[in-house]
């Protein structure tokens, strides 16, 4: 056994795991507002003053859920930016791919469950990193932007929310790969202008 990796430790994360799992299956299955700590326990197989143990209710659990979601996501959007482009596609690529590879979770958390917490929290993290993003851009553009940051950033943060939401949802029948394309063709360009890229030079946005 690894020092640092005791066995107690071992113990923790695969019942906190075996929590999380049960919890996003009877999500799916039966939504958010009927399911119960004891339907949690029972299909995760653990008493429940195992689940109070770990956590203090359900909204905690989703929570925790969707905190190692975007502690997982944030740093893999970021570290694709490229400053030198008025709007780079692999950030969105990136968020496209992860949300792709876990499909189940993001489509609890984007759900709208426990009065829209995990979505708004998912809403201001992208508005967050969209607005250093940009910021970041503009700086290396050297350019004045026709639209304060904070409207671009939050309007990206939206229109992106929605199309995925929409793709989740099954309502857009597309590929991760054409929702990627797609959303970069209806929103590259005017994000490009309001970043201060001049109308003619839009084409190379």
């Amino acid at each position: 056994m690894a020092p640092d990796q005791p066995d107690g430790d071992r113990r923790v994360r695969r019942t906190q795991r075996a929590l999380k799992e049960a919890f996003l299956e009877l999500v799916l299955e039966r939504g958010y507002d009927k399911v119960s700590i004891e339907d949690i326990t029972e299909r995760a197989d653990v008493a429940r003053a195992t689940f109070y143990a770990h956590f203090q209710n359900k909204e905690s659990l989703l929570a925790s859920v969707f905190t190692e979601l975007l502690d997982d996501v944030a740093p893999r959007v970021m570290g694709t930016g490229t400053p030198s482009a008025a709007l780079a596609v692999a950030p969105i690529e990136e968020a496209y791919r992860h949300a792709d590879g876990l499909k189940d979770i993001y489509r609890v958390c984007l759900s709208g469950a426990a009065e829209g917490l995990a979505q708004d929290a998912y809403l201001e993290t992208v508005y967050g990193l969209s607005q250093r993003t940009i910021e970041a851009r503009v700086r290396a553009l050297g350019t004045t932007p026709n639209v304060p940051v904070e409207v671009i950033a939050r309007a990206f943060a939206g229109a992106h929310l929605a199309l995925l939401r929409a793709w989740l949802a099954g309502k857009l029948d597309y590929s991760a790969k054409e929702m990627v394309s797609m959303q970069v063709e209806v929103l590259n360009r005017g994000m490009a202008w309001g970043q201060g890229v001049p109308r003619e030079d839009l084409s190379l946005a």
